[in-house]
């Protein structure tokens, strides 16, 4: 599951026409597009037929309570809630249009690292590992011109996460302590299970 976020970040920096590696506490909101790629499953019916399902791009926003070190490490803790609707189901004897959502929410600990470097934005990288739950909510199919009224019953799944990250800050020079970031992340959860 990929997910980019342009996100506002409330972070301890000093007045400065540059960047500078975070120190002390920090809070931080993000809110973006979540662009999910496509996922294997095997439907819970007797014929256990492995399919696909495609997605819509989606919602994805985070929270984070972080302290930085003051030599470009931070460490956070984030909760995140990230929304897809789904596109179609492939992969099945007959390929069919599909409806329904599948959310993921839950948290992680990530190690962040700044970059100082003499530049008006301030580019960092960071890993990190939790948890998120995983539910399909509604999940419905049809295919030549027959509708199956009945969705799946939802399946909520908790399962190990983990995440890269990559971005870019800029401070906002007229209000101390605000930094305007956008990143990229890429999320992983494993096993994601039926």
């Amino acid at each position: 599951m990929r997910r980019f976020a342009a996100a506002l970040s409330f972070v301890a920096l000093p007045l400065s026409a540059l960047a500078q590696p975070v120190t002390g506490p920090y809070f931080s909101l993000g809110a973006g597009v979540s662009l999910q790629q496509n996922e294997d499953h095997k439907k819970p019916a007797a014929t256990d037929v492995e399919h696909q399902l495609t997605f819509h791009p989606g919602f994805a926003g985070q929270a984070s309570l972080g302290y930085g070190m003051g030599y470009g490490l931070r460490f956070e803790a984030e909760g995140d809630f990230i929304d897809n609707v789904v596109r179609s189901e492939e992969k099945y004897p007959v390929a069919r249009r599909t409806g329904g959502v599948e959310e993921k929410y839950g948290g992680f600990v990530n190690a962040i690292y700044d970059f100082d470097l003499p530049f008006p934005v301030q580019p960092y990288l960071g890993l990190g590992a939790g948890m998120q739950a995983v539910d399909r909510l509604n999940i419905n199919n049809s295919t030549l011109g027959f509708i199956y009224p009945a969705p799946e019953p939802s399946q909520a799944k908790i399962a190990f996460a983990y995440q890269g990250i990559a971005g870019f800050a800029y401070p906002v020079i007229f209000v101390p302590g605000l930094s305007l970031t956008a990143e990229y992340r890429f999320v992983g959860v494993w096993p994601l299970g039926a």
